[in-house]
């Protein structure tokens, strides 16, 4: 009896043993179980494995476990790519895959057919038509999450992902008879990069030396508003694209079309009028620094501007227009001899555009809603500069009641020098002037849409 009892109790235990495995192996067989990990062999008393035992009874769960997935399908709008969210049921184990392209929208009669997107927003005497860079990404994790995929910060010599504005700086010296601009440098200092992160489209700004306020200043914090404004060197700041927002100055019929000229309601940019303030030669003819046509604001107006801010078919509406550079435009809309009996040596011939800048006349006319008079108190003059503007060095006004105005050029040069073209100031005055190479001065572009 006593031998039978020990046997049993064998056998109890092999027993115990054989489920203990069982249950353990369950456990252990996932979807990710690797070989390495599955428990050690142990033999009962007559020479048979907990394996084998474990094999005769389900010899199924100890086999790796293959992926049951789920899909969801996101399909693609006109301006998001489509994809596919893998899950396994089993496991919980997921994955993104099966990209496809953005749309892009599909235009019929201006509207288009897959979001109904018509390319502009009317609202009264306004409208919100192309995007730019405006407002300052504050938020730190989103920050954080765009550096991460904007990469490696860019050098002189090495823009990694970056692209260089190429922004003058100079040595301090100036020669208005040198004829030459051996004395500033276009050079990598200063870049940008664009994101788009979920749905939205930020840029990136970063610099290593401060732009000075005059193209031949040597960079310095005291040749600088980039300081004035809150922004310092060595560091990235993060503006979001935002709808643009103009003013209506008038609309037009033609052919059973409607068009409207509009103006930028804000400082949208801070740009030189031109590089240098010597006179040129181009095409052996001498080109004064504040010719309109020749100006480095005009080429950067229907180029970077413009195919920053719209898309193709917001493109497609806006008009080309011969725009007014005569000796007429440089003078108040009300009096076409306010200086220098009418006349200008530097005023241009006109000029074919489809984004530009107000003129003198334009900027005093009343049918665009200003006051008659460049001198005469009028709050529609008065114009912000965006966060993006000022970390450009947009000159910011901080006192009284004028805090956050700045200055905006104007196209019309000044009759009495060659290197001054016209400015807007932050209370209202439209009769200042400035050197064409003052980068401190905004942008408020111009341009005629056509209404769909």
């Amino acid at each position: 009896m006593k031998d039978k009892k020990v046997f049993f109790g064998k056998n109890m235990f092999l027993a115990v043993l054989s489920l203990l495995m069982i249950s353990t192996l369950a456990v252990f067989a996932s979807c990710t179980l690797p070989a390495d990990n599955a428990p050690s062999s142990a033999t009962s008393t007559d020479g048979e494995s907990a394996d084998e035992i474990f094999e005769e009874s389900d010899s199924e769960s100890n086999e790796e476990h293959k992926h049951d997935y789920e899909e969801e399908v996101v399909a693609p709008t006109c301006t998001e790519q489509g994809y596919t969210t893998y899950e396994c049921i089993v496991c919980g184990d997921s994955y993104v895959g099966d990209y496809t392209s953005a749309l892009g929208h599909n235009y019929v009669n201006g509207v288009c057919t897959r979001c109904e997107e018509k390319g502009y927003i009317l609202e009264g005497d306004y409208i919100y038509f192309g995007s730019y860079p405006q407002g300052e990404v504050t938020d730190s994790s989103l920050k954080t999450t765009l550096g991460n995929l904007a990469g490696s910060l860019p050098t002189n010599g090495s823009n990694k992902n970056w692209t260089s504005y190429k922004y003058y700086y100079g040595n301090g010296d100036w020669d208005s008879e040198s004829n030459s601009t051996d004395y500033m440098y276009s050079t990598d200092y200063m870049w940008y990069q664009d994101i788009s992160y979920n749905g939205k489209k930020y840029r990136g700004v970063y610099f290593t030396s401060y732009r000075p306020y005059y193209t031949y200043y040597s960079s310095s914090e005291d040749h600088t508003n980039q300081d004035n404004n809150g922004y310092y060197i060595s560091n990235v700041y993060w503006f979001k694209y935002e709808p643009i927002k103009w003013r209506i100055l008038e609309k037009t019929t033609s052919n059973g079309k409607t068009y409207a000229t509009i103006l930028c309601e804000m400082i949208i940019d801070s740009q030189e009028y031109n590089y240098t303030s010597n006179s040129r030669t181009i095409d052996g003819k001498k080109v004064y620094a504040n010719n309109y046509a020749y100006s480095c604001i005009r080429a950067w107006l229907n180029d970077n501007f413009y195919n920053t801010a719209f898309n193709g078919h917001q493109q497609s509406l806006i008009q080309t227009v011969e725009v007014d550079n005569s000796a007429r435009s440089t003078n108040p809309d009300n009096n076409a001899t306010q200086w220098n009996s009418g006349n200008n040596i530097y005023a241009c011939e006109n000029t074919n555009d489809k984004v530009w800048l107000l003129s003198e006349q334009e900027v005093t006319r009343a049918a665009y809603g200003f006051s008659t008079s460049y001198s005469e108190y009028d709050t529609v003059r008065r114009k912000k500069t965006t966060a993006y503007a000022q970390c450009q060095g947009a000159r910011t006004i901080t006192y009284s009641n004028y805090a956050g105005n700045g200055w905006w050029w104007l196209r019309s040069p000044y009759y009495d020098h060659d290197d001054d073209a016209g400015v807007v100031l932050h209370d209202y005055y439209a009769g200042s002037l400035s050197s064409v190479d003052y980068t401190g001065n905004g942008v408020c572009p111009a341009l005629q849409i056509c209404l769909e």
